[in-house]
């Protein structure tokens, strides 16, 4: 659990003033915010060659007070408006299966993970073409840590299995309705090699 208080902390806004069409840009001591939540995690193993892990996440992150320095087109306050790029919840869930051989042969093991996260705001100002949507992602991996006892490890990888389309971040420029977000990477597939040199 954490529970955090803050004082004058510089944010950056972008906006376009009224009768203007150049990009302003300018850093704000954001006057006060809370920011509190928890997280909690669980690991389960039923049996040697089974794991399963999760974990649930919570953030609330408001600004108390946050008053707008005569900059015009902006809103007089920005007070309980949420952080940019803060989601409110995040979670995600791992199951790995290790097949039970020899020591020598090295440690073949599976795995697929999900994880997934809540909207969130891009900008301090919270207008509605501010907003990310949130999304779920899985993944599965086949490795083959130390081969054969050569110190060799390898990973079969596919990512973002279900092909999501999703915005891990952006921005948006108030005052004329328009958002660039950057965009997640599709579904990859892949192989990965690793050497270990020394102990």
């Amino acid at each position: 659990l954490f529970y955090q208080k803050y004082e004058d902390i510089q944010r950056t806004l972008s906006f376009i003033p009224p009768g203007q069409t150049a990009l302003t840009t300018v850093v704000l001591n954001a006057g006060k915010a809370t920011i509190q939540g928890g997280e909690v995690e669980l690991t389960v193993i039923p049996f040697d060659s089974l794991e399963l892990s999760a974990f649930i996440g919570y953030t609330d992150a408001q600004y108390d007070e946050f008053d707008n320095p005569g900059i015009a087109g902006q809103p007089a306050s920005l007070k309980n408006n949420d952080f940019a790029m803060v989601p409110e919840l995040s979670a995600g869930a791992t199951i790995t299966y290790t097949l039970p051989l020899p020591t020598e042969v090295g440690d073949v093991s599976a795995q697929l993970n999900w994880y997934t996260r809540s909207d969130m705001e891009m900008t301090d100002i919270n207008e509605p073409s501010s907003n990310i949507d949130g999304y779920d992602l899985f993944n599965l991996y086949l490795n083959w840590d130390n081969m054969l006892g050569s110190g060799l490890s390898s990973r079969l990888f596919a990512k973002n299995l279900t092909d999501e389309e999703y915005a891990t971040g952006g921005t948006s420029v108030w005052t004329t309705g328009f958002a660039a977000v950057t965009l997640g990477a599709p579904r990859t597939y892949g192989v990965e090699l690793r050497y270990q040199f020394g102990n």
